[in-house]
């Protein structure tokens, strides 16, 4: 793989608007097996859906909790954890640190990332979009090297 240098605003946002939306949400293909449980809280979830390493579970809950209409209603959802990414070398001279967070019930996504070069913080890139839509954009906010960064772009 050739590595690039970025020297410029525009040059490290492109690239880390690339490696943000590259990953999410498709980045949970690339995790390791996933435990057959997972505890949340208090519940107890099982997996059960292999290509986004989703863990189902459920909820029992009074119909009524005022208790006017008796019985109850078992509530099902299935948890998608985040992706976190740790210190992505993403060119020779960027590296990234954040969480993408994918809620496929709504179709949102949104990315947190911090941006780092030559071993120093040189700022952060939030994105968001709904990924339901056939034609998303993403919008991203944040800054870089001081510069306040507001931008759209084709979500993937």
């Amino acid at each position: 793989m050739a590595h690039l240098r970025l020297l410029s605003t525009a040059g490290i946002l492109g690239s880390a608007c690339t490696l943000a939306l590259a990953l999410a949400p498709t980045s949970a293909l690339a995790t390791s097996s996933a435990p057959q449980t997972i505890t949340v809280g208090t519940l107890t979830l099982k997996f059960c859906d292999q290509e986004f390493n989703g863990y189902c579970g459920s909820i029992k809950r009074a119909f009524d909790p005022t208790g006017g209409v008796k019985g109850n209603i078992n509530i099902g959802f299935v948890y998608y954890p985040r992706f976190d990414l740790d210190h992505v070398q993403w060119t020779e001279d960027l590296e990234i640190t954040g969480t993408i967070r994918w809620y496929t019930a709504s179709g949102d996504v949104s990315a947190d990332v911090k941006l780092r070069q030559n071993g120093k913080n040189i700022g952060n890139l939030n994105f968001a979009w709904n990924d339901v839509d056939v034609n998303a954009v993403a919008s991203i906010t944040g800054t870089i090297n001081g510069d306040r960064v507001k931008a759209k772009r084709i979500a993937p």
